[in-house]
């Protein structure tokens, strides 16, 4: 698919990624606050999988939430719960594979990472599986990578970078629930913008959608 290459400036995406967390923003308050109570809990009181993936679980549940509400008023979808559980499974596969890409060789990671940045929006609009989502997204990405590489590290650098720094605070034993709630903070903020830049970064090649106008105003 061709896209104008305007909408995929870095200006444009970042200044779109904010007009729809702005449009989303009292749900973007209950994600926020539901999350980040979940991560303190999980940090102060459990140190087991089980409580790791029902954040997971939480997470994801959440994304497509927030993705699904903007959706609606761009495309006019009545309702996202086909796409749910394509968009599961998208997002967790091209987690493993961008993880893995990262760990091993960093370069496949960052590759990953921008191929398949749009999965859950794809999955809930186009209401195709997982594999078929990867598929669209990687090639809806095509020829934008660096754009979309920088809009990315904007997103996560400074947001990993502060949760890292907050984290290594915590295990030299200073406030260590008060800084555990700062950093949650920092990290769920950071997911919930990278939610909406990956909705940016869909709608940048979709212009023809009839409702976009009224989302990103």
């Amino acid at each position: 698919m061709e896209a104008d290459q305007s909408r995929f400036t870095l200006r444009t995406l970042l200044s779109h990624t904010f007009s729809l967390s702005v449009a989303n923003r009292w749900r973007i308050a209950i994600a926020f606050v539901v999350l980040c109570a979940l991560g303190v809990l999980t940090d102060v009181k459990y140190d087991g999988s089980s409580e790791n993936l029902l954040f997971i679980m939480v997470y994801l549940l959440f994304q497509i939430w927030l993705t699904g509400a903007i959706l609606k008023e761009a495309v006019g979808m009545e309702s996202v719960a086909r796409g749910a559980g394509s968009a599961i499974g998208a997002s967790m596969l091209s987690w493993f594979a961008i993880f893995f890409g990262l760990v091993l060789v960093i370069v496949p990671g960052l590759v990953a990472l921008v191929r398949w940045s749009m999965v859950v929006p794809v999955a809930l609009a186009d209401r195709v599986g997982a594999i078929e989502a990867m598929r669209r997204s990687w090639h809806r990405s095509a020829g934008h990578f660096w754009q979309i590489l920088g809009l990315l590290m904007l997103v996560y650098v400074p947001v990993f970078g502060a949760s890292s720094f907050l984290a290594n605070i915590v295990v030299g034993g200073t406030l260590p629930v008060l800084l555990d709630i700062a950093g949650n903070a920092v990290l769920v903020s950071g997911f919930i913008l990278g939610w909406h830049a990956s909705l940016a970064l869909f709608f940048a090649g979709e212009p023809h959608l009839s409702g976009l106008q009224e989302v990103f105003a």
